[in-house]
């Protein structure tokens, strides 16, 4: 898988997922703004461990 083409899964997956987050969690700030930043990371890891980079011969 691309560079580009994994970075708009985990763009749309992570948009998705933070609206549903910021909806029903409380109004207080700090505890949206670690619930958004680890569910990017958690999104991240999961398609790293998925579809990992394939290394270009010859670099």
């Amino acid at each position: 898988m691309s560079f580009g083409k994994r970075f708009l899964i985990i763009c749309l997956i992570s948009m998705v997922l933070m609206s549903i987050e910021y909806i029903f969690l409380p109004d207080i700030i700090i505890i949206k703004a670690i619930a958004l930043s680890t569910t990017t990371i958690l999104v991240t890891n999961i398609m790293n461990k998925k579809y990992p980079l394939k290394n270009k011969e010859g670099s």
